[in-house]
């Protein structure tokens, strides 16, 4: 299923979302999406302490679905 993807690192980035502030440039999230050539699908406002906080336990549900596939 993740043939091509290195796991680990997902979960560091994934870990990354939860535990450290953003504060000065928000979120950006593709979709399915090249960022070298469109922009994100979703931008969260760092103001925005109320989709941050959506988006943290987002991040931290994936980062915990990323440490099952690692045995």
């Amino acid at each position: 299923m993740y043939k091509y993807s290195d796991i680990p690192d997902l979960q560091k980035l994934a870990l990354a979302a939860v535990t450290a502030e953003v504060k000065r440039y928000g979120v950006s999230v593709f979709v399915e999406s090249d960022p070298d050539g469109c922009g994100p699908d979703i931008y969260i406002d760092p103001q925005d302490t109320a989709g941050l906080a959506i988006f943290r336990e987002f991040a931290q549900k994936m980062a915990d679905h990323f440490k099952t596939l690692i045995p």
